[in-house]
């Protein structure tokens, strides 16, 4: 939030989003025990198998259920995935709850999530090499904000642009075949 004098009273507006500060070690280890606690408790209540494992990723606590049994893996992830969302961001709500802090918590269940960025991940190298190859723009399918920032943060890291276009939940990303100007 920016404070604004506007005829000498201080107007606060919402210019600036706020920035998610990058958390420290300890805070991510934090994280990480908070929503081991409450995704244990689940598994518990539900009469689930499976082992915990935590750890720190790409500047987020990540959370992952270690099993092989179909009845865990379905009910926590559920048709689509959908219970695995839901389940990550319960957990998120939890850890902001007790941290006061918000969090990139990282929920996954028998490795799902991290094989549909791997996934996503070689979509954005097939994409950008497209772009490149063609020299023209090539836009993905729609996809949710955290493939998107998967594929943005890949690209921007090879030096090229991205841009997303639409409104959710039918937001695409533009691969430019463009160097990003320094």
């Amino acid at each position: 939030m920016v404070e604004k004098e506007k005829n000498g009273t201080k107007d606060k507006t919402l210019d600036e989003a706020p920035r998610f500060e990058k958390p420290t070690i300890e805070e991510l280890n934090k994280e990480a025990d908070i929503a081991a606690d409450f995704v244990e408790s689940i598994l518990d209540s539900l009469n689930l198998s499976g082992d915990i494992e935590m750890v720190t990723r790409d500047e987020r606590a990540v959370i992952e259920v270690v099993t092989d049994d179909e009845k865990t893996i379905n009910k926590l992830a559920g048709k689509d995935y959908k219970a695995l969302a839901a389940l990550q961001t319960l957990s998120r709500a939890v850890v902001r709850r007790r941290t006061n802090k918000p969090t990139k918590l990282v929920v996954d269940v028998a490795g799902i999530r991290r094989s549909s960025d791997d996934e996503t991940l070689e979509l954005a190298k097939k994409y950008l090499k497209k772009a490149l190859e063609t020299k023209k723009e090539v836009q993905l399918k729609s996809m949710n904000s955290y493939k998107r920032k998967i594929v943005h943060d890949y690209i921007k890291n090879e030096g090229y642009l991205t841009k997303s276009s639409g409104a959710e939940p039918h937001r695409k990303i533009v691969i430019y075949p463009e160097k990003i100007k320094k």
